[in-house]
């Protein structure tokens, strides 16, 4: 299981209960750790998988189908999904730009090194 993996999932009808888990590690993790360059981080990414647990399931309270109806949960938040606009796609995105410097210059020195 993996960030990206989050991130795919994010609009999918399911995307509470399959955060439920590691939100709970997420918070245990903040809770016990005492470096601080890494509980701000795990802190972010908390706020930012609770807030797009709550919009699921504040537009899962509004849908009128069936958890069995296939179609209408694979369509479910399909605008969202092609706009890309729900917050947590937003911020995952941030985090990959804000990364590929660094693989890139981890990219170059391995290559360096080889």
């Amino acid at each position: 299981y993996s960030f990206s993996d989050s991130a795919q999932w994010s609009y999918h009808v399911s995307f509470p209960e399959v955060a439920t888990i590691p939100l709970v590690l997420l918070k245990r993790l903040h809770e016990q750790t005492t470096v601080e360059s890494l509980r701000h981080p795990i802190k972010c990414l908390i706020d930012q998988v609770t807030e797009n647990k709550d919009f699921i399931e504040r537009k899962r309270e509004v849908v009128s189908f069936s958890p069995n109806d296939k179609a209408s949960v694979d369509s479910f938040l399909q605008e969202e999904k092609v706009s890309r606009t729900a917050s947590f796609t937003r911020f995952y995105a941030s985090v990959a730009e804000n990364r590929q410097p660094k693989c890139n210059v981890i990219n170059l020195y391995y290559s360096l090194c080889l």
